[in-house]
C-alpha cells in the first residue's frame, strides 16, 4: 500500500489501527454500518516528508497514503491526507493540552453511505497534560515518538470520526461516524537497508551468472 521512498535517510512509518464504531449520525444510518461494527485502518508517510506550509509550532506533511474499512459495507482510500504535528513544548511550556499529531483527509474515494458522500476523515493523538507531552517537535513522529505511545492518548479527546455532506452547523454530527481505536500497531521500514539489500541480491545473482558462464 505504501510506495517506495527514493530519499537517501527516508523510513516509511505505517500505522495499523482497529477500532469499534460508537456513533452513527442519522442521516447516514442504516445503510451497512451501524454502531458495534469493526474499523480497520492503516496510514502510510515517510519520515522525510517536506513541511509543506511552515508554521513556528507545527509541522505540516502529505502522507503517503490512507485507508479505512468499516465492518463489510464500506471503505474508502485517500491519496491527499495531511499530517499535522504540534511542538507540545511550543513556547517552552507544556501546561496546555498537547494536540500532538492529528490526520486528516479533505478528499477521501470510496463512494457514498446512505447517499451522502465523503468529504473529511480525522485521526488523532492528544494528551491532556502539564508535563506529559509526546513529542517536543513538529517533525513528523519516528519509530521511538511511536513507541512512547499508548490507547490512551490516541482516545483521549476521540477524534476519531469520518464526515459526510459536511455541514456548517452543529447538525454536522448528524453526517459522521465516530469511533474508539481498541489497538494499534506501529512499523517502521528504513528504506537504505531495503534498497541496500535489493541492490546486492542484484549484484550477487549477476556475480553467480557470471561465474557460472566461466566455466
Amino acid at each position: 500500500m505504501c510506495g517506495l521512498c527514493t530519499s537517501s535517510h527516508a523510513t516509511l512509518i505505517t500505522i495499523d489501527f482497529s477500532g469499534t464504531i460508537y456513533s452513527v449520525g442519522a442521516s447516514i444510518s442504516g445503510d451497512g454500518v451501524s454502531v458495534g461494527d469493526m474499523v480497520t485502518g492503516q496510514i502510510c508517510y515517510d519520515t522525510t516528508a517536506p513541511d509543506i506550509n511552515p508554521d513556528a509550532n507545527y509541522g505540516n506533511y502529505v502522507a503517503q497514503s490512507f485507508s479505512i474499512m468499516f465492518g463489510s459495507g464500506f471503505s474508502a482510500t485517500s491519496s491527499g491526507t495531511t499530517v499535522t504535528v504540534q511542538n507540545d513544548r511550543q513556547n517552552g511550556s507544556a501546561t496546555l493540552p498537547a494536540d500532538g499529531m492529528i490526520v486528516r483527509a479533505n478528499t477521501v474515494s470510496g463512494g457514498t453511505l446512505n447517499g451522502r458522500s465523503i468529504n473529511a476523515f480525522q485521526f488523532g493523538l492528544r494528551k491532556e497534560n502539564i508535563a506529559g507531552d509526546l513529542w517536543p517537535d513538529d517533525f513528523l513522529p519516528d519509530a521511538a515518538d511511536w513507541a512512547g505511545v499508548s490507547l490512551a492518548d490516541i482516545n483521549a479527546p476521540g477524534w476519531h470520526w469520518m464526515q459526510f455532506d459536511r455541514m456548517s452547523d452543529s447538525s454536522g454530527f448528524d453526517s459522521q461516524i465516530r469511533w474508539d481505536i481498541a489497538s494499534f500497531e506501529s512499523t517502521a521500514v528504513p528504506v537504505p537497508a531495503a534498497l541496500w539489500l535489493l541492490g546486492s541480491g542484484i549484484l550477487g545473482l549477476v556475480g553467480f551468472r557470471r561465474k557460472f558462464w566461466r566455466r
